[in-house]
């Protein structure tokens, strides 16, 4: 199942507001992978809102997120 545009939306303000990630092609890359593995699970039936979270647990969580990007900057 397709995400909607307000969905998308709902995923890159997390990126920008609740992680405050800055560096584009990285909030870009991630938000390939979060509607990746949103798209799944909305397939089997969940919510976004859980698919959403359950997402966010994939990839460890806000602070891990953060240093993601941190480690990124660091390779440029």
């Amino acid at each position: 199942m397709k995400i909607t545009q307000a969905q998308y939306f709902r995923i890159e303000e997390f990126f920008t507001e609740k992680c405050r990630l800055v560096e584009t092609e990285f909030i870009e890359e991630m938000t390939d992978h979060f509607i990746d593995s949103i798209e799944t699970k909305l397939s089997e039936s969940i919510s976004f809102d859980a698919a959403m979270d359950s997402t966010i647990e994939d990839f460890g969580g806000l602070a891990a997120i953060r240093k993601m990007e941190w480690q990124f900057r660091k390779d440029l």
